[in-house]
């Protein structure tokens, strides 16, 4: 009898153990995630040439703040046919990385991915202007 209950209780301490392995990489991926947002915010301060950073910019009277929050937002929805199968492959390695725990480089990859290309969305937008 003592056997059948460690037997049961092993599955339950697996899944609880997967559980917390999930949510321990989705916080710290969001983590990169957020770094990488306030880094963009970042580059748009620093890159930001004319007088004040608050001021209006020639591209459809943003300023560095808007560019690097809401302005990349609008652009990927107006480019969505790229940008929508760009995040799909980039959130594949986050799934399969979500899976196991001995995959979890696959998910900080994928997440770092995702922050990189944040970034390099927001410097062309810079680029466009």
């Amino acid at each position: 009898m003592s056997q059948d209950a460690n037997v049961e209780q092993e599955p339950t301490s697996q899944r609880n153990t997967l559980r917390s392995y999930r949510r321990l990489m989705l916080l710290g991926g969001f983590g990169i995630l957020t770094l990488s947002f306030v880094t963009g915010i970042c580059i748009s301060f620093i890159q930001w040439d004319r007088g004040s950073p608050f001021d209006v910019s020639r591209w459809d009277n943003f300023n560095p703040v808007g560019r690097a929050t809401y302005a990349p937002f609008v652009f990927a929805v107006i480019c969505f046919p790229f940008t929508l199968p760009l995040l799909l492959f980039l959130s594949l390695p986050v799934y399969f990385g979500l899976k196991k725990q001995t995959r979890w480089p696959l998910a900080v990859l994928g997440f770092v991915a995702m922050g990189i290309s944040w970034l390099l969305w927001v410097t062309e937008l810079w680029q466009m202007d």
